[in-house]
């Protein structure tokens, strides 16, 4: 079901907190390729090596926690970003 012109909540809710957050780095970092699967695998790595130092730095015991934003993330269209960032880039 769309959410504000994106394919889904998810999508849309990714580009927004981490994407557009992290635009800058991801501009200069990312492949400089007009390739979105290219920039779709770029950006779900980016986002996997988030976590992991998140999990990094956090006490306890807090798998449940992740396993619960595996299964969100599990719906972003990274295609669907990676089409975003192109378009936006200079």
């Amino acid at each position: 079901m769309k959410y504000n012109g994106w394919s889904n909540y998810v999508t849309w809710k990714m580009n927004l907190e981490f994407i557009d957050e992290q635009i800058n780095h991801l501009y200069e970092e990312s492949p400089r390729t007009k390739d979105p699967s290219e920039i779709a695998e770029y950006l779900q790595r980016e986002w996997e090596l988030y976590i992991e130092h998140l999990q990094s730095q956090i006490d306890g015991d807090w798998w449940l926690l992740f396993s619960f934003v595996d299964c969100y993330v599990e719906d972003v269209n990274w295609y669907e970003i990676a089409e975003h960032v192109i378009e936006g880039r200079p």
